[in-house]
């Protein structure tokens, strides 16, 4: 981590309680879903929380932010199957690395994480003082946001713990991956010459 925050210091926040993890929820046992075949999870976990049909006033996963400052957000899939569509109401996100390499910054505003992929983001707090959804969407039949399934909240300091009303809008600026090109040159190594190793 210090390489990362000396190569960028776009962040003034990095530690644990911006470390945001991704996951499939079934409800179903282990030992029942190894002989059902397109057996889908029934909701996503953030950070281990989550809500699902029917039970829609379970507890949700809460990333606290400061107006004004700066978040490095570890996103991590440990999804089994689905990948998901990771964005949050009203803030625009910095990719600055993926999979452990660090990547010139590209600014976007959703990002579609497969299985075990990692990227970290900057994420600047800038937006009014109030409760946002975090949102990741899987790709799997009849996923959405519906009684608070498939999210978090992001909360600024001082904010309300009210129900949110923030508002998801299609995105106009999504990740693509081929957009992102390494910070430092990541050549093969040895010696460019025939037999040099």
């Amino acid at each position: 981590m210090i390489l990362t925050t000396l190569m960028h210091p776009m962040y003034d926040v990095d530690d644990e309680s911006t470390v945001i993890t991704l996951s499939d929820w079934y409800h179903a046992e282990a030992t029942i879903l190894r002989y059902i075949i397109g057996n889908v999870a029934d909701s996503t976990l953030i950070n281990g929380l989550s809500r699902y049909a029917g039970r829609s006033m379970s507890d949700l996963a809460v990333i606290n932010v400061e107006q004004g400052k700066r978040y490095c957000m570890r996103l991590v899939s440990m999804s089994c199957d689905p990948n998901f569509l990771f964005s949050i109401d009203g803030h625009n996100r910095t990719v600055i690395e993926a999979d452990g390499q660090l990547t010139d910054p590209l600014e976007v505003d959703q990002l579609q994480i497969f299985v075990g992929q990692r990227y970290s983001v900057v994420l600047v707090a800038d937006q009014p003082t109030d409760n946002y959804w975090i949102r990741s969407l899987p790709d799997t039949a009849n996923a959405s946001f519906i009684g608070g399934t498939n999210s978090a909240i992001l909360r600024y300091q001082g904010a309300l713990q009210v129900e949110l009303t923030t508002v998801n809008t299609t995105s106009a600026n999504p990740l693509v991956e081929t957009n992102l090109h390494a910070l430092i040159n990541p050549s093969a190594p040895g010696i460019p010459e025939y037999g040099a190793g």
